[in-house]
């Protein structure tokens, strides 16, 4: 037994020559010891390790020349089985042929450590034969690459990512000797410049130099004769591409070192540009919409604190541009009757992920009012969490009081209506007390003059009833009060009744409602009249009016209220008709209609904050149309509404 200089144990090794086998050499022995290499001898007809250097039990992974010294390469080295190498030591055995292989993946085991690493190997089976040729064993040189092999890699891996990244966001890169006056171009840049690698230097420049835009040009050449002596260079300019047309192009570089060699890279950035350009014009159109509509918007993180404006929402808030606005101050521009309204529904809106919506009052400090619509929505996070409140608000004052005029037109016009069919309805009798007062005069027995005189009370009494009705129907209390929907909606029906009669109409009341709602009784009248009158027009002799009432709560809010249903066996509607019913100035009666009656009835129900359904079919023999209005028993609503 001998010990190396590296401290590696061997056994006596026999090398073969032609006088027969001779011990190695001390200072041989030495030199494989001290190799950068791992060194191996497999010897005998098994192949066993009689000898291994230090640089092989590291890169095996042992940790001692005992692991693999008098084993074979098998039993040293279990983890090779399937790798391959065992096959390749068989067959240098077999053909007494060398093996010569480059960066060789081998899996070795790390005793230290218990892992399995891949080591890249340089290796050298070489077959040791004796004088007459026959196998005395096999010397196994292999340098281990590993760090080298791994470090290229990585660095391809990188530029391959590099060149891939390049690629992808359209990027060239450029050297640029400016002592020398070469360039040199990667491809990518070849690419954006759509010129030809294969071409000479000075074809390059001159069909690049070509295709600079001509506005561009000598600004790009200022900026190029700058940077050689600052070092640095930036510039943006229009390139004419062959295939894809006008191009936008920005070239950033700067020095290398302290030489005159500068280095860079070209993005394409038309895209960008384009993007930006696009944004542009819609950000410009928003601005022009947002200032003929009288829109401001605004910006809110949550929980509340500081709130984000436009000057125009301020405008709106009779802010001036530079104020500060918190939630305070928000509430404190608000009309005092409007702040609950709207407090209410933004806590709604976030709560329940239902978009804002809200009319109010916003007060100067001098009094003087503006009406508001704001709109907008919550924004939440992944765990459903509300973080922002965003949306705009409109000045809605000349479109309140224009709406408010054609309330009050339609009103008139209802009122006329009515008017008319009173006018007719008063008249009979009239007629009738006068006749029976004449009949009075010319009778000569009590009987009969006492049969008269309770006809014409009647007639008298029926005159009266219309009479109070319609002086209920335009009654309207400074506020809103409290009233029992069936009486309101009798009160509506009472109109009409008489020419229904006159016509065979039959009307069916189904009346079971106990809450009274808070309203106001005029317009909901005026909303129950339309309906009617709608149904009356739509009717045939002997046709039928449902008018019913139900306590009922909300299922979606579980607010307690009341639902009417005004439903009739008319005619019906065609889905086209359907969908334009609610347009103002919509009208399927010609001359004899405004178009505003539904439109004017949805305005109204919409500030008592009630809900409006519309059915509707032209099946023979099941034609008709049910209206069903649900109306809140405790609805907020401010005085002047």
């Amino acid at each position: 037994m001998a010990t190396t200089p590296g401290g590696t144990v061997q056994k006596d090794a026999l090398v073969p020559t032609a006088a027969g086998p001779v011990l190695l050499q001390p200072n041989f022995e030495d030199l494989l010891g001290y190799a950068a290499a791992a060194i191996a001898i497999l010897s005998g007809p098994d192949l066993r390790c009689t000898y291994v250097n230090e640089m092989a039990v590291r890169v095996t992974g042992r940790t001692s020349a005992d692991q693999l010294l008098g084993h074979t390469f098998r039993e040293g080295l279990p983890e090779l089985e399937g790798t391959g190498v065992f096959e390749i030591l068989d067959e240098v055995a077999r053909s007494r042929q060398p093996f010569r292989g480059r960066e060789v993946k081998v899996p070795l085991l790390q005793f230290e450590s218990g892992v399995l690493t891949d080591r890249y190997l340089d290796l050298v089976c070489q077959p040791m034969a004796g004088a007459h040729g026959e196998l005395q064993g096999i010397f196994i040189h292999a340098v281990d690459l590993t760090d080298r092999v791994l470090s290229r890699r990585a660095l391809e891996a990188s530029q391959e990512r590099l060149r891939l990244a390049h690629e992808a966001a359209q990027i060239g890169t450029w050297e640029w000797d400016g002592d020398a006056n070469t360039r040199a171009l990667s491809a990518e840049l070849h690419e954006i410049f759509g010129t030809d690698p294969s071409e000479v230097q000075s074809a390059i420049e001159e069909v690049w130099a070509s295709r600079v835009h001509p506005a561009d040009k000598s600004h790009v050449y200022e900026v190029m004769s700058e940077a050689m002596q600052s070092g640095l260079m930036e510039v943006e300019y229009r390139y004419l591409h062959p295939e894809r047309g006008e191009r936008v192009l920005y070239s950033k570089g700067r020095r290398v070192g302290n030489g005159t060699q500068l280095t860079g890279v070209v993005l394409d950035i038309t895209d960008q540009k384009n993007a930006e350009k696009l944004a542009a014009e819609h950000r410009e159109r928003f601005e022009f919409a947002a200032g003929a509509g009288d829109i401001g918007y605004w910006f809110c993180d949550l929980p509340f604190d500081k709130l984000v404006w436009d000057e125009r929402v301020k405008e709106h808030f009779w802010l001036q541009p530079d104020a500060d606005v918190d939630i305070t101050l928000f509430y404190r521009c608000i009309h005092p009757d409007d702040r609950e309204l709207t407090r209410r529904a933004i806590e709604e809106s976030i709560a329940n992920h239902t978009n804002y919506d809200v009319e109010y009052r916003t007060v100067s400090l001098e009094g003087k009012q503006k009406w508001i619509r704001a709109t907008g929505r919550t924004a939440y996070d992944e765990s459903g969490k509300p973080i922002r409140f965003d949306g705009v608000t409109q000045d809605v004052t000349a479109l309140k009081q224009t709406r408010e005029a054609l309330i009050r037109s339609e009103k008139l016009a209802l009122v006329g209506r009515l008017a008319t069919a009173i006018s007719h309805e008063i008249n009979n009798p009239l007629e009738a007390v006068i006749n029976l007062l004449y009949l009075i005069s010319q009778s000569s027995t009590e009987e009969m003059v006492r049969g008269f005189s309770e006809s014409a009370q009647q007639e008298l009494a029926r005159v009266s009833h219309i009479v109070t009705h319609t002086l209920r129907f335009n009654r309207q209390p400074h506020g809103a009060e409290r009233e029992k929907v069936s009486n309101l909606l009798d009160s509506s029906a009472a109109i009409y009744t008489p020419r229904m009669k006159s016509l065979g109409v039959q009307i069916i009341r189904d009346y079971r409602d106990s809450e009274a709602v808070r309203c106001y009784g005029s317009e909901i009248r005026q909303v129950f009249a339309n309906m009617i009158g709608n149904s009356f027009d739509a009717l045939k002799p002997g046709g039928r009016l449902l008018l019913r009432t139900r306590d009922r709560v909300n299922p979606r809010t579980g607010e307690q209220g009341v639902l009417v249903s005004i439903a009739d066996s008319g005619s019906g509607m065609d889905g086209a008709t359907k969908r334009r019913l609610f347009e103002p100035f919509f009208t399927t009666k010609g001359e004899k209609g405004t178009g505003l009656g539904l439109w004017v009835s949805r305005e109204i129900l919409k500030k008592h904050h009630a809900t409006l359904r519309v059915r509707s079919r032209q099946t023979a023999g099941k034609s008709g149309t049910a209206f069903s209005v649900w109306l809140p028993a405790g609805s907020e609503l401010g005085e002047g509404e």
